[in-house]
């Protein structure tokens, strides 16, 4: 099995070859230098894991091993800028905006910060048999790998954006199928490095497509677009928000059964009943991706709205508040009485969640009164006025 790893790392080295390449052609794009580094530390992973049964467990292994977290820990965030640029290339126009320019720098330094703390700074190297390899993990990780589960959900976020947009799915594509193999874990086995051809594939497709596009040249094309033009556009993306605004409730509507039924599965052991063995990894798994593509798609569609007393953005704020003690619960496994307290708190919140959700879907469906709704916007380049 260990060739797969070496076949993967071939092929990823090809990728790397055509990110440079681009870079090369338009050194401006420093998006596209920082995508070939990316490439170069997925390019390395996959070779040393592939290379370590050849070369054995000790001290060279170790030492060839580090590299793979250090890089991990330094350049996975910048996928969060790159999917920002690609956004930018596409036109989307909240890429443009500095509040969300500043958002997406910042969210690379944190994680970059805590990818650092967590896989250098803590970092205690065990060996580890698996698929045919030899390779040294890291013994001291607990919880989700919270910067790599950011980059992807906000380059799902550019995803959704460009093909909102511009009408091109290939990067929402890849970010997916990356999401879904790493989420998948032991499930997948060694498919879950599937995901990160995927993902390079994706990414280099579309920064070929979408070709650099400074601020000039930006706001340079937006004012040759005619006031008809503008209008239509608006119209356009207007209607495909509402279109995936239906597709991301109707996800909702599963997500929450299938938490309902992991956990049952989960906690089986203590309750009066028994269910398959395969029920708890299969549905545990299924929510986590269906509950990560909510989450992603409902910022993409309501962002952070502006703080105020009405129904609709309290019902954002506790679904982000769901995300967020999630993440935070999940991280503290093992930390009593923290984690308990997280999460019990978590599911305040998804009650709390549910039950408006509920009462939006009476509305709609018995009463049928629609319910106070936020706006979606297109931006003020593409207003009908």
């Amino acid at each position: 099995m260990f060739v797969i790893y070496l076949v993967y790392g071939t092929l990823l080295l090809i990728c790397l070859g055509l990110a440079l390449r681009l870079w090369l052609a338009d050194t401006r794009a420093l998006y596209l230098l920082a995508l070939t580094l990316v490439l170069f530390g997925l390019t390395y992973d996959n070779f040393i894991i592939g290379l370590g049964r050849l070369i054995g467990e000790g001290d060279l292994l170790r030492s060839l091993n580090f590299p793979r977290y250090l890089l991990h820990a330094l350049l996975t965030p910048l996928l969060i800028m790159v999917g920002l640029y690609l956004a930018r290339n596409a036109r989307v126009e909240w890429a443009w905006g500095k509040k969300m320019t500043w958002f997406f720098v910042g969210m690379t330094g944190l994680m970059i910060v805590y990818g650092f703390f967590t896989d250098v700074i803590q970092l205690q190297l065990a060996p580890a048999v698996g698929n045919g390899t030899i390779r040294y993990h890291n013994a001291a990780a607990a919880g989700p790998p919270i910067p790599a589960i950011v980059a992807i959900l906000l380059l799902i976020v550019c995803g959704i954006g460009i093909i909102i947009t511009a009408q091109w799915r290939w990067l929402l594509v890849g970010s997916i199928v990356m999401f879904i193999t790493s989420a998948g874990g032991a499930a997948f086995g060694i498919l879950t490095n599937l995901g990160e051809l995927a993902l390079a594939s994706s990414l280099i497709y579309t920064a070929r497509r979408f070709p650099y596009l400074t601020h000039a040249d930006y706001v340079a094309s937006q004012k040759q677009l005619t006031r008809q033009e503008k209008k239509e556009l608006a119209a356009g993306v207007r209607a495909r928000k509402r279109k995936m605004a239906l597709y991301n409730r109707r996800m909702a509507w599963i997500t929450f059964p299938t938490l309902i039924i992991g956990t049952i599965a989960y906690y089986q052991a203590s309750l009066p009943i028994s269910l398959p063995a395969w029920m708890d990894p299969a549905f545990n798994t299924l929510f986590i991706i269906l509950f990560f593509l909510h989450t992603a798609a409902s910022f993409y569609l309501f962002g952070i709205p502006k703080p105020r007393n009405h129904i609709r953005v309290w019902h954002v704020y506790i679904g982000y508040a769901v995300f967020l003690f999630t993440i935070v619960s999940q991280s503290l496994i093992g930390v009593e009485p923290i984690h308990l307290i997280t999460y019990i708190i978590n599911w305040v919140f998804i009650g709390a969640h549910v039950l408006l959700s509920t009462r939006f879907m009476i509305k709609r469906v018995f009463k049928k009164k629609p319910v106070p709704s936020l706006e979606f916007t297109v931006g003020k380049k593409l207003t009908e006025g």
